[in-house]
């Protein structure tokens, strides 16, 4: 019989690639707020002070089952009454075993979070012993946080969605999340999503992600105002992801991977894979932005198809892009990125290949009296209503003799010389476009230098695979050859 998580203890080879125009009724009202005090490198061990208390937890609990080490591991029950119970896990690390946890009992529920948890750490040897966690290695020993319910190896009928954060900063790292599923019913009470669902305060309900994959998650909601945004549905509240992959995911219209809803949303991605994901309908392969914020750094966007059109990001939410190669698909007119950012957005991209795969979209296609600006160095097939500049590069003899994906890397290679770029950007003018973003909407005041904070200066310097850039010739997009 399942409980609160069920388990498996088939071990799962993780794969090495793995927004709705609300009405005005339905938006909320935020007062704007100071954003908050960002530590100067904000890793998952940093905000703690002293020595964190460490719980450990295995599919089937050990000994005591209190937590306190391997031979007294907390079992799966143990876990979830420890995230949803009254305990104070904001300088608590929680490390858990290899193996398959279903995160709800019920299906279309999932796991809700109203509190901070310093990390939720995976990817843990079975063969551990005591309290050492340095038998750790996320691709040798998955630890997989499962919506799959049935057990058919699917997210359908009969299985449950993954994570609710309604209040608290929650970090998770090296964790693999799956199959998560929502049918259009209990979407529409919008509780909860297929795979992750954020709302609460803007500037503190946060859930961050890394060294994570989320793949093969469905949202079954079909009305327009729930579907959408497989991977995440963000209404209020931000999900900050960093080197993670979104792979193979699936909803019917508003984003095939993540939709932001609402103008308290924020979405800040760095040194991300969106890629396989599938939209049945309209708008946004990948993202969705049909209201809130969204801040990219050295992410790829590439491959995500759909059964009509409507560009591999689309919205008419505020957007900060920013050394990221994003690639529209084969029959799709719109293209890499459809904006309908309003006015005040501040949204700008720098340092880009923005491009349709086989030129029949648009790199960039700006819609109606909309606001979007480029401050340069990007490298573009084609734009629409947008004023480019002298730096931005234009290239028309075709994606595919440009770039080649290369799937070890999960980025497209390429050489600068053969598109004859002769110009370049430095990291000081990509953090000041950045720290200039200052959506008039968000609730977050200055969120450029927010996002600036958490990727570091230093996540301006490295490409998407963290290999070092030249900080004085930043090549345009995911990937960088370091030039001199």
């Amino acid at each position: 019989m399942k409980t609160n998580i069920l388990y498996k203890s088939v071990i799962f080879c993780v794969m090495s690639t793995a927004l709705l125009y609300m009405s005005q009724s339905c938006q909320k009202h935020y007062d704007m707020v100071p954003p908050p005090v960002i530590q100067e490198d904000d890793d998952l061990d940093d905000e703690i002070i002293g020595t964190p208390e460490d719980y450990f937890v295995t599919l089937y609990g050990d000994g005591e089952m209190d937590g306190s080490s391997w031979e007294n591991a907390l079992d799966a029950d143990g876990l979830i009454d420890l995230l949803t119970g009254t305990s104070d896990l904001s300088k608590c690390y929680i490390h858990v075993c290899e193996g398959t946890y279903y995160l709800s009992s019920a299906s279309n529920t999932s796991l809700t979070l109203k509190k901070n948890v310093a990390g939720i750490f995976g990817g843990y040897s079975s063969l551990s012993e005591g309290t050492d966690t340095g038998n750790r290695n996320t691709a040798k020993y998955p630890t997989v946080f499962s919506g799959d319910l049935n057990g058919d190896g699917t997210a359908n009928e009969g299985d449950c969605g993954l994570m609710t954060v309604n209040a608290g900063h929650v970090k998770i790292d090296g964790i693999t999340f799956e199959h998560g599923y929502i049918t259009e019913t209990a979407a529409s009470a919008m509780k909860n999503g297929s795979g992750f669902f954020v709302d609460g305060d803007a500037a503190t309900t946060i859930l961050e992600l890394s060294d994570c994959i989320v793949r093969e998650c469905i949202s079954g909601a079909t009305t327009s105002n729930y579907a959408g945004g497989a991977v995440a549905v963000i209404m209020a509240g931000q999900i900050r992801m960093r080197d993670v992959l979104l792979i193979g995911n699936e909803s019917n219209n508003r984003g095939g991977a993540i939709r932001c809803c609402e103008d308290g949303s924020i979405l800040m991605l760095d040194r991300c894979l969106v890629k396989g994901n599938y939209l049945k309908d309209l708008w946004g392969h990948a993202i969705q932005m049909s209201g809130g914020n969204l801040c990219m750094n050295n992410c790829t966007i590439y491959d995500n198809t759909s059964g009509r059109t409507g560009a591999q990001i689309n919205g008419g939410g505020s957007m900060l892009i920013i050394n990221s190669t994003v690639v529209g698909v084969p029959g799709d007119n719109w293209g890499a990125i459809r904006c309908e950012s309003y006015k005040g957005s501040t949204t700008r991209f720098i340092n880009n290949v923005l491009f349709s795969q086989t030129g029949s979209g648009y790199g960039f296609y700006l819609n109606g009296n909309n606001e979007a600006a480029s401050f340069g160095f990007n490298v573009y097939d084609k734009v629409n209503a947008v004023q480019m500049l002298a730096s931005d590069k234009q290239y028309t003899d075709g994606f595919d003799t440009l770039c080649s994906y290369s799937d070890e890397e999960n980025v497209f290679v390429w050489i600068p010389s053969d598109a004859d770029i002769t110009t370049y950007a430095t990291a000081d003018q990509v953090i000041e476009a950045v720290t200039g973003f200052n959506p008039q909407k968000c609730p977050v005041v200055n969120l450029g230098s927010v996002f600036a904070d958490w990727c570091t200066s230093d996540g301006f310097s490295v490409d998407a695979r963290g290999s070092a850039r030249n900080p004085g010739k930043l090549q345009p997009g995911a990937y960088d050859a370091c030039l001199q």
